[in-house]
């Protein structure tokens, strides 16, 4: 994942060369626990949910007592980034829209800083992830406007919809990138 480097499309003319070439923009919501995954249609127009991959699981090894959670071990970099290439590969993803949760202000919050720290490992090697620009989408509250947008529907465990949050706000950090760069082909 290339992170803006020089070279990089501006996100408006990435759209149009990626319409043309039936090609599509992955959306991430990279949280501690889980990666929110969403990808544009063959028209870069609407934001699909895709099931999340998880960046940590449950030490299966330990024993759970009775109304606790086991404790969590993050999962090999290499298994979260096979997993994120198989994506890429299936949906011909072209670029990656990755959500930056900085603080109002537009200071880097200590989440910002552990979501550039993932997507830099993401790049790391000679995979395809190497290869994709990545652009980064200023997203503030994006889980908590799709923690809302399930209370709504009747949710009320979020702890078991975590993933669906996660999609829901890779979906929306997508489309709100889709709807500020995508003028110029009739989004």
């Amino acid at each position: 994942i290339s992170v803006m480097r020089k070279g990089v499309l501006h996100p408006t003319l990435l759209l149009q060369r990626l319409t043309k070439r039936r090609a599509r923009i992955m959306g991430l919501d990279i949280g501690d626990r889980y990666v929110g995954i969403a990808v544009s249609d063959d028209g870069n127009r609407v934001a699909n949910g895709l099931p999340t991959i998880q960046r940590k699981v449950e030490r299966v090894e330990i024993p759970r007592r009775p109304g606790e959670r086991r404790p969590l071990r993050n999962r090999k970099i290499e298994t979260v980034r096979a997993d994120l290439e198989r994506l890429v590969r299936k949906y011909r993803v072209a670029a990656i829209v990755a959500g930056l949760p900085d603080y109002v202000d537009r200071r880097p919050s200590e989440q910002s800083k552990r979501t550039c720290r993932f997507v830099e490992e993401m790049a790391e090697g000679k995979g395809i992830l190497s290869m994709i620009p990545v652009y980064w989408q200023h997203e503030l509250y994006s889980s908590a406007v799709a923690r809302d947008q399930l209370r709504e529907r009747g949710f009320r465990d979020f702890e078991a919809k975590k993933e669906l949050i996660d999609q829901m706000a890779a979906c929306r950090i997508l489309q709100s990138f889709l709807n500020k760069y995508g003028d110029g082909i009739g989004i």
